[in-house]
């Protein structure tokens, strides 16, 4: 600890004409008569500082000196003397614990033996529990011969030379005071696997629970929490474990810790962390080492990648003869599972779609999705990139043709969107069928109902007809209410009409469910690309905006990973295949139909008796 104390020494003209003078030290020297006060002056330069501005005709007039009681230096102005505190290190460290216990006699040292390191942070962390105080370490190792010094302080200690930026803003919590030095330290010295620790505990400032507000949590917490973090517990769960049962209507009361007030926003910033430091800080450098890491798998998964400003690293290199080559960016991914499922039932139908906000940097994501044997929608290829347009989307399914060049495909499902249809048609056509997702264009029909009809229950009329011309499987019936549509609402709704005419009346094959009447796996809406890219957002980033590019493709062969145990638990327990569980419904209402009409009695509006058709006599009842 440094210790300076200032005493002001002087020195007088006596004699206006020759400017002799005594200077007054420590101790007081003399200046003879023969000796003038400009040859003094330049003997003892090196000692004493003399500004010029302190100096008449070469000889100082008046000046009031500051003696440093430490290393006996005297400097002749304010400034000088305080640069020189602010560096000068005492050469007695231990003068402010002497000081304390002479004068003040406050000063209590204890004295601590641990066979390991371990041990004494164990004890530290214990110590900082029951005295709310962080001891925060000074500095790094001091190593003399076989010995290793380390140096604790408490947090409230703030070294003369640490400087304290002001902030633009007011930290709600507060900041430590600057004033508060406070003397509380331990010193520890390591030698031969033994720890000695000489504490001093007397805080010069109230310690209580307040003081935890300025610290963080104790490693061992920390350390906990990775963990959790590390096994994918929940993170409320993770803040359920780490409380215990502290909070419970039977444990209210308890001494607080600052583990008992964790949030879960502390957690997450945890895992934030803990994903950012397994990756390089450089999204774009993460991207590059984790396409060489996939591309060095035994099954490369990589179809095609092109970075910003730079040319198609792996993949066709039809995006760098395009205009906007240098900002285009896309990744097209594809493991030998989804390969296979691709190939095994594109004969289907391929259902095409993409989502927005998986990234800070708006780029898309496109899945490409098919239907397996039992129904579900299973994803085969995945592609990133900034841009949708046409010759963007032809280069990434070539990606696709260049991996699986004989692959049949008969039908195509998108959203009300013809570019994406039209790339595909060109790679892996002609002359595919192209269906609109029913939904899609639901939707679609409703969004301009609310624009240009402003009658509800117009709009709600209009809606129920859609919806009955959408879902029409008869084709006559089909004419006969489409006509009538048309008919009907021009005189109430133009505008309407028009745009149902310019966009969807040339159209009927893409969207008629009587003009499917072709194979297409039962499927009339894009909903296994939406169930997918609603995952993706609420189960796997938890509705939480995800930045990074790289965490989005771990996430996408993450999800690729649950999806094939799936597929692999229902091969295993024998899960009905769809075309079974579809004739076993068909069966079911062949056979429902078969019932006779006196065979069935309406007890309410809501409840039926049906005779059992196997036993005459028994009856079964159905609300």
């Amino acid at each position: 600890m440094d210790m300076h104390v200032m005493q002001n020494t002087m020195f007088e003209s006596s004699n206006d004409v020759d400017r002799q003078a005594v200077y007054i030290l420590d101790p007081p020297i003399t200046i003879p008569a023969s000796l003038t006060m400009t040859t003094f002056a330049a003997l003892h330069t090196k000692n004493i500082n003399i500004p010029k501005r302190n100096c008449v005709g070469g000889a100082p007039v008046s000046i009031k000196f500051l003696k440093c009681e430490v290393c006996k230096r005297s400097y002749s102005s304010k400034s000088s003397f305080s640069n020189h505190l602010k560096r000068f290190k005492c050469l007695q460290p231990g003068l402010l614990n002497k000081h304390l216990v002479d004068k003040h006699n406050i000063l209590e040292v204890k004295k601590f033996s641990f066979d390991s390191m371990a041990n004494f942070q164990i004890w530290l962390e214990a110590e900082s529990s029951s005295t709310f105080t962080f001891f925060r370490k000074l500095n790094g190792n001091l190593v003399r011969g076989n010995k290793i010094f380390h140096y604790y302080s408490c947090q409230f200690y703030n070294p003369y030379y640490q400087s304290r930026s002001t902030l633009c803003f007011r930290n709600k919590k507060g900041v430590i005071p600057a004033s508060l030095n406070c003397p509380v330290k331990i010193n520890v010295c390591e030698e031969k696997g033994l720890v000695f620790a000489t504490y001093y505990p007397i805080h010069n400032h109230h310690t209580g629970f307040h003081n935890t507000k300025y610290q963080r949590f104790k490693d061992s917490t920390r350390n906990l929490i990775k963990s959790y973090l590390l096994l994918s517990f929940p993170i409320v769960q993770i803040q359920n474990l780490i409380r215990g049962n502290v909070g419970f209507r039977g444990h209210r009361c308890f001494v607080p810790s600052k583990e008992a007030f964790i949030s879960r926003r502390s957690i997450r910033t945890y895992y934030r962390r803990l994903q950012n430091s397994v990756r390089p800080e450089n999204d774009a450098l993460s991207v590059m080492c984790n396409v060489e890491r996939l591309k060095a798998e035994e099954y490369n998964p990589i179809l095609l990648f092109k970075p910003q400003n730079s040319k198609t690293l792996y993949g066709p290199p039809g995006l760098d003869a395009l205009l906007n080559s240098d900002k285009s960016f896309a990744l097209g991914i594809q493991t030998e599972t989804q390969k296979e499922m691709l190939i095994k039932h594109s004969y289907k139908i391929i259902c095409i779609d993409s989502t927005h906000g998986t990234n800070r940097y708006g780029f898309y994501l496109l899945s490409i999705h098919i239907q397996d044997e039992y129904g579900q929608g299973y994803p085969v290829a995945h592609f990133i990139c900034n841009y949708l347009d046409y010759d963007t989307l032809v280069t990434l399914f070539n990606s696709l043709k260049c991996r699986i060049s004989n692959l049949r495909v008969y039908n195509v499902m998108t959203d009300d969107d013809n570019v994406c249809y039209t790339a595909f048609n060109s790679v892996f056509g002609p002359n595919l069928n192209h269906l609109l997702c029913k939904w899609h264009v639901f939707r679609a029909w409703n969004r301009q109902l609310a624009c240009k009809v402003h009658s509800n229950d117009l709009r709600n009329i209009l809606r129920k007809k859609l919806k009955k011309i959408l879902n029409e499987k008869c084709h006559s019936n089909f004419k006969t209410l489409i006509s009538e549509f048309i008919n009907d609402t021009s005189v109430k709704t133009h505008t309407f009409i028009q745009y149902f005419l310019d966009n969807y009346y040339n159209r009927l094959e893409l969207w008629a469910a009587c003009l499917r009447q072709f194979p297409h796996g039962f499927t009339d809406t894009n909903n296994y690309c939406e169930t997918f890219h609603n995952q993706l957002k609420s189960v796997y980033f938890q509705r939480k905006f995800n930045r990074r590019i790289d965490n989005l493709i771990e996430t996408l062969l993450n999800m690729e990973r649950d999806r094939f145990l799936k597929y692999m638990c229902n091969i295993n327990n024998n899960f009905p295949l769809q075309n079974n569980s579809m004739n076993k419904i068909k069966a079911s209402y062949d056979k429902g139909i078969k019932i006779a009409d006196g065979d069935v009695i309406q007890i309410n509006s809501n409840s039926w008796e049906v005779r059992s058709q196997s036993n005459k006599l028994s009856l079964i009842l159905y609300s």
